[in-house]
């Protein structure tokens, strides 16, 4: 026959056991959940885009992640580049005409005085970020310039493109996301 003391402790272990097993359904649930939206880094079409930090032309450092709610255009690019170069007064549009849009330009592994000083002779106002050792530009992956790569508003690489592109094709990537 059980007592008072016997009856009170099987309650509690009944309580606990109930919190134990309610706790496990509810975090589970979560998890489960959580892994759906789940989304690896990376540097192709679809992944997370890698966060970095990069000093500006005016030595201030940038964090990829500070534009995170903005479609972001990011382009690789080199002032001894042909192909750069040809596209530089389009980007320099898109950054003017389409403030949707913030426009980002790595330059990849040259002399900051250099950079700067192209910047200036052509009047480009974009936001350029120096990778003066090339370690961004490993992360993402880019084996040619120029590379752009439109990034959404939750940080996803929603187009990737090696290769010039005029204007219209900016226009047409951004819009298209």
């Amino acid at each position: 026959m059980m007592n008072f003391s016997d009856n009170k402790i099987t309650m509690t272990l009944i309580i606990v056991v109930i919190i134990i097993v309610g706790a496990f359904f509810f975090f589970n649930k979560d998890s489960q959940q959580g892994s759906e939206q789940i989304i690896p880094k990376g540097s192709e079409v679809g992944s997370l885009a890698h966060d970095f930090s990069l000093n500006n032309i005016s030595g201030k450092e940038i964090n990829l992640s500070n534009y995170r709610g903005e479609i972001i255009f990011l382009n690789f690019w080199a002032t001894w580049c042909p192909p750069c170069k040809a596209e530089m007064q389009a980007i320099q549009k898109l950054h003017e005409e389409n403030k949707k849009v913030k426009v980002i330009a790595v330059n990849t592994q040259e002399n900051k005085d250099d950079v700067l000083d192209y910047l200036m002779v052509n009047k480009y106002s974009f936001t350029t970020l120096l990778d003066q050792e090339g370690k961004i530009t490993s992360k993402y992956l880019i084996r040619g310039i120029p590379t752009t790569l439109i990034i959404d508003q939750d940080g996803v690489i929603v187009k990737r493109h090696s290769g010039t592109l005029s204007y219209e094709q900016m226009l047409a990537m951004v819009k298209e996301k």
